[in-house]
């Protein structure tokens, strides 16, 4: 899936206090596009929307999947 996942992960632990950290961090999370998890599988469907639903800011790109919507991203 890659790091990007992870990371939003850390935050989220580091706002949770499971990690010793700032409180006020913040996740911003930037979608290529609104079907990103076409094609992905249940589990890493469940991961990706926790995540989405722990933000605080979320945007996307772009409506559409298109090649080169995650360098755009980016």
């Amino acid at each position: 899936m890659g790091v990007d996942l992870d990371f939003a992960e850390i935050v989220i632990r580091y706002r949770k206090g499971g990690i010793a950290a700032p409180r006020d961090i913040k996740l911003e999370i930037a979608i290529p596009c609104k079907n990103q998890t076409r094609g992905w599988s249940k589990e890493d469907k469940e991961r990706y929307q926790r995540i989405v639903d722990s933000a605080d800011v979320v945007r996307y790109v772009n409506r559409k999947y298109f090649n080169g919507g995650t360098l755009k991203r980016n």
